[in-house]
């Protein structure tokens, strides 16, 4: 967690412009690196000067925002939010996902700060809320009715007498296990291979623009598909861990030659090994 505080600028009409700003990533590889905050929070300041704002506060977290309930786990966006209704800010993000997820937590949110006081860059500012808050109910609705029609049609099928699964799940299980963690293994080491040619061990390289070159070499994912950005950062780390193992790993010793073949009838000379 950290949080910047920006030199605020003085005039009735400008505090009426102030924004706070909220960055958040998921994992702590991307907290301490910075590259996921600081893209987000350059991304915000370019739309609040573009849309007219001063950005007077900046808050990030390392959380993701997945499950519900989440909030208190999120000790900044609370900040942020309080920060914004005191001073009377909006609050910009850079997309919808860094918030939450879900419909019920973004209620919570809207609670603390009106939804017509919170922008996100990649909708733009004139993107009406409600549509956001249909969308996010929408998706959920549709994850939890997925689950539930599936639940019923399997209850009826075995109701009928159908039989899910393998009834050799001992013996095929343990082998597809090791195949797949063998398969992935493979990834791992492709896309290592992959950023030791790019030199990008510092990250220098997008996630896109390592999905895209992962595709024209021909790498398929772990699910045999093909790479996108999100797929690509998933993967990423661990194939950082093993290029970062290969350059600590100390250079092989020399194979020596093997000893020449002694010709068949070959005897010690009488006096062999006395000088």
């Amino acid at each position: 967690m950290r949080m910047r505080d920006e030199e605020n600028v003085g005039g009735a009409d400008r505090r009426q412009r102030r924004a706070i700003a909220y960055t958040r990533c998921s994992t702590p590889a991307q907290g301490e690196s910075g590259i996921g905050l600081d893209l987000q929070i350059a991304g915000i300041r370019e739309f609040a000067t573009v849309a007219g704002y001063d950005v007077v506060g900046a808050y990030s977290d390392v959380a993701s925002a997945r499950h519900h309930d989440n909030l208190l786990k999120r000790p900044s966006l609370l900040s942020a939010l309080q920060a914004a209704e005191q001073q009377k800010a909006v609050l910009i993000v850079y997309d919808w996902s860094r918030l939450t997820r879900y419909e019920a937590d973004m209620e919570k949110i809207t609670a603390l700060l009106p939804a017509s006081r919170i922008l996100a860059v990649d909708d733009g500012e004139n993107l009406a809320r409600a549509s956001k808050a249909g969308q996010l109910a929408r998706a959920e609705k549709l994850g939890d009715e997925i689950v539930k029609r599936t639940k019923e049609g399997m209850a009826r099928k075995k109701a009928q007498g159908v039989q899910y699964g393998n009834p050799n799940i001992l013996v095929t299980q343990p082998a597809g296990v090791a195949a797949a963690q063998a398969h992935a293994r493979s990834v791992r080491e492709a896309v290592a291979d992959v950023l030791e040619d790019l030199s990008s061990l510092d990250n220098d390289i997008t996630n896109k623009a390592l999905a895209d070159e992962l595709n024209a070499r021909g790498i398929l994912t772990g699910q045999h598909k093909r790479f996108d950005a999100r797929k690509a950062a998933y993967v990423r780390n661990d194939a950082e861990d093993v290029l970062a193992n290969r350059r600590a790993r100390p250079p092989a010793l020399p194979t020596l030659p093997a000893p020449a073949a002694v010709e068949e009838g070959w005897q010690k000379p009488p006096n062999w090994g006395r000088f």
